[in-house]
């Protein structure tokens, strides 16, 4: 009798639900350039702030649809290669509602690094002269005025 009893308070329970009621929502628009072109193989992102939650997909005609996120506010994120990242970090979705979030992406800028590793030779703004100093195992190779000057990158040959 008594699992009689809590089955009945069960499944008036459940009864008592508004029957389909949605407790998850969409997030979902146009990804274009500057110049309002669709952008296809962009990655949009969405992640709970709360709960982390997320879903990730690409765009595909310009358009994009993340599916089936519980409520809440999420980030959104849509990136891709040599356009700048975009970013929506207050994205609020609530029961039975959808957002339309249309996303317009710039182009970044370059990005270039250059290192350059070696050592130079010291320069004088005061001076034209060229000059090195020449230390003595370089000297005890041979004692020879046109072998040391040869020692000099800037000398070439000319001596006999």
């Amino acid at each position: 009798m008594e699992t009689l009893r809590n089955a009945t308070i069960v499944a008036l329970i459940l009864l008592a639900a508004p029957a389909g009621a949605q407790t998850t929502g969409d997030i979902a628009g146009r990804v274009t350039d500057a110049q309002g072109a669709a952008l296809n193989g962009v990655t949009v992102r969405a992640r709970n702030a709360e709960t982390g939650i997320g879903r990730e997909t690409h765009s595909d005609g310009g358009g994009y649809r993340l599916a089936g996120l519980p409520i809440g506010t999420y980030e959104v994120v849509a990136e891709s290669q040599g356009m700048r990242r975009f970013t929506n970090p207050a994205v609020v979705l609530n029961i039975g509602r959808n957002v339309a979030l249309d996303i317009q992406m710039q182009v970044s800028g370059v990005v270039e690094n250059v290192t350059v590793t070696g050592t130079n030779r010291l320069l004088s703004p005061r001076s034209s002269a060229v000059g090195e100093v020449v230390d003595l195992t370089r000297i005890e190779g041979g004692r020879e005025h046109h072998y040391l000057a040869r020692q000099e990158f800037q000398v070439l040959g000319g001596f006999n």
